[in-house]
């Protein structure tokens, strides 16, 4: 299920990038399939990650990337609950453009004079995201 059929204030993508683009678009998407690029990640580490998230953004952000299968969600039958997340193969496949998205970014922060904030270490010193 796509986030245009879960999300029905979207519009149907005119073309290949505007469905790209709803699919991995917005605040937090990016940088969480960038740091779930590092493997199976609890949600309270994702929580720390992306510190300028509210939780229920970061919990809309993660139910839109797995409606789009991009981000597998698994509940472990423990008390107290436990939940990981992890890339699909489908998420594993964007990563080089997210690299190239990184370091299109960084280039172009560096031309407007922008300083990375520190919160934000797993990708500030890496050009290739498949070293987590």
């Amino acid at each position: 299920m796509s986030t245009h059929l879960t999300n029905p204030r979207l519009s149907p993508p005119r073309c290949s990038v505007d469905y790209a683009f709803q699919r991995i678009g917005g605040k937090y998407k990016g940088r969480l399939i960038a740091y779930l690029a590092q493997g199976s990640t609890r949600y309270g580490q994702l929580r720390r990650y992306l510190p300028d998230a509210t939780p229920k953004m970061l919990t809309q952000a993660l139910r839109e990337l797995e409606a789009d299968q991009l981000v597998a969600r698994h509940a472990y039958p423990e008390i107290p609950p436990r939940v990981e997340y992890t890339l699909t193969s489908a998420g594993t496949e964007l990563l080089p453009f997210i690299t190239l998205l990184k370091e299109w970014g960084e280039r172009q922060m560096q031309l407007q004079g922008i300083t990375p904030l520190p919160h934000a270490p797993a990708l500030a010193n890496t050009a290739d995201l498949t070293d987590y």
